[in-house]
């Protein structure tokens, strides 16, 4: 495992850590309960995604190698986030 991967593990902990108490706690609020548990499931989506993928797609407009050059590329970079 490398540390993007253990990061995600750890975020996906703390928001379990988070949301499960917060449940319990609103038991009888219905939509309340439904919203908070579908905003902690999409948020931990969300990050997860994020964390895993956005170091890889920085890299690759770094560097383009992957693109067949292999030199820093700006113009990539701009492109991407622009």
């Amino acid at each position: 495992m490398n540390d993007s991967d253990m990061s995600t593990i750890i975020d996906i902990q703390v928001l379990c850590l988070i949301a499960v108490p917060v449940t319990i706690i609103i038991p009888n609020q219905q939509n309340a309960r439904f919203v908070f548990i579908s905003v902690a499931i999409i948020l931990s989506c969300y990050l997860t995604v994020g964390l895993l993928f956005i170091p890889k797609v920085c890299t690759m407009a770094r560097t383009v190698s992957g693109w067949g050059g292999g030199k820093e590329s700006p113009k990539v970079l701009q492109s991407i986030f622009s």
